[in-house]
């Protein structure tokens, strides 16, 4: 399966290489948005017809006054009112929440694009070829990559380094 996967969408490594993608949540508005998108997730998908229609959602909880719930709504209900909860989940939000584009990165660079680029700055052929160069020369072609806009989500996939390695030679 990840053989086909990698061939159909011009990827290389396994599916699931990298952790999980995650993002601080720094300010009330994100924290708003993040919610709306992740109740609003199981309708986006065609799981469920309504938000308190899929089982697997904590849009209910918010709503439900029970001590042995585990979900906190003080924090929700500080910024937005229990009466405008509803409809401010129907509200469309055009802020993204970590979503992107499979073949297009944050900023606008393709991985066809974002490979040409470490292959070029490396003088390697392939991702195999990339991780057998010294450290010193992948940091240089990592550097060449993330300022020609790929991200380092990006770039640890398609290098097959990792992403907390990535992170280490761009501070390095």
């Amino acid at each position: 399966m990840s053989i086909w996967y990698n061939l159909r969408y011009k990827r290389i490594g396994p599916l699931f290489q990298d952790r999980f993608k995650s993002e601080a949540i720094k300010d009330d508005a994100y924290y708003l948005t993040v919610l709306r998108y992740i109740h609003r997730n199981p309708l986006k998908a065609g799981f469920a017809g309504g938000l308190s229609a899929y089982p697997h959602s904590s849009y209910a909880s918010y709503l439900v006054e029970d001590p042995a719930c585990p979900v906190d709504a003080s924090k929700l209900f500080s910024l937005i009112s229990i009466n405008e909860y509803e409809n401010w989940h129907l509200q469309s939000d055009d802020k993204a929440c970590l979503d992107m584009n499979e073949k297009t990165a944050v900023r606008g660079i393709t991985d066809e694009q974002a490979l040409f680029m470490m292959n070029k700055a490396a003088g390697t052929a392939n991702a195999e070829d990339f991780q057998k160069l010294p450290e010193t020369k992948q940091s240089k072609a990592i550097m060449r990559m993330q300022k020609s806009g790929a991200s380092l989500r990006q770039i640890s996939r398609l290098s097959g380094i990792s992403l907390a390695r990535v992170r280490k030679m761009l501070v390095s």
